[in-house]
């Protein structure tokens, strides 16, 4: 994820995936195909630790596939979306490493597993869901809204 290095950066990265998913379709497939495979390989005896994680994780994954066939008809959707997109990433990294330490038996597993659980579960990643679901249910209302936040109500003019 790139930073807020100047203002936009993050609209420039939202676009360019929006371009991209739209573009070649396919992608998102792989992408879910991949992530749910390692949702799978959890190994059995730290699922009871991770069910709830897991859980969140299936969920989002299923609202991927909606929110990219939706990421182009709500100008508000991208930003949200990539963010959405970095921390289930993120997340999936996370499991990928505990599942491969429980596996493994590394002294470090139940250090792993806290650290993929609270990433989910106590993160930011159930504060972007209802992002977009606000922006989704929301039909271009919060747009008009943000826009004259930003450049004033439309029938104000300058008094210079």
């Amino acid at each position: 994820m790139v930073e807020k290095i100047w203002e936009g950066t993050i609209n420039v990265c939202a676009l360019d995936l929006a371009r991209a998913v739209t573009k070649e379709r396919k992608a998102i497939e792989y992408y879910l195909s991949w992530a749910r495979s390692i949702v799978a390989a959890v190994p059995s005896v730290a699922k009871p630790s991770l069910a709830g994680t897991t859980e969140m994780l299936t969920v989002s994954l299923t609202n991927i596939s909606i929110y990219f066939r939706e990421i182009t008809a709500n100008d508000l959707l991208p930003c949200l979306v990539l963010n959405h997109f970095a921390l289930v990433s993120s997340a999936l990294y996370l499991l990928e490493h505990a599942s491969w330490a429980y596996a493994n038996h590394e002294p470090t597993r139940d250090i792993d597993v806290e650290a993929v659980r609270r990433w989910v579960e106590e993160g930011d990643l159930a504060k972007v869901e209802r992002e977009i679901a606000l922006v989704r249910a929301d039909g271009g209302h919060r747009l008009g809204l943000n826009t004259g936040l930003v450049y004033g109500a439309k029938d104000v003019s300058a008094k210079l």
